[in-house]
């Protein structure tokens, strides 16, 4: 039900780190599609920005495009750790979709 497209940039991409984005995203992707029964696209982008005033800091950013959502949903999420940028995002990218959804209903 879901296809991820994940991207590392200045970091060396662990599985240990597609394993646990996976496991993310399937969890939220899994939540907010079980009624729609299509496939959603995930695409997430992990940067740890080198040049920062406090040193190395990462980058989460998701773009969730799946059935009714135009555009798509767009969540970014910073961080000191790569786990933290990416728990953000996700917290956020979840908001986005409870969102939407709830516009969608009363319309």
């Amino acid at each position: 039900m879901m296809n991820l497209n994940l991207k590392a940039t200045n970091f060396e991409l662990e599985e240990k780190t597609r394993d646990f984005v996976e496991k993310k995203a399937g969890i939220m992707v899994e939540k907010f599609s079980k009624k729609t029964g299509v496939d959603w696209r995930v695409e997430i982008e992990i940067e740890r920005v080198k040049k920062h005033s406090k040193g190395d800091v990462f980058r989460a950013e998701m773009q969730i495009i799946f059935p009714g959502a135009a555009k798509g949903i767009r969540a970014e999420g910073n961080g000191a750790t790569w786990r933290q940028a990416i728990d953000k995002a996700n917290q956020r990218a979840r908001r986005e979709i409870r969102d939407f959804k709830e516009k969608k209903l009363k319309s």
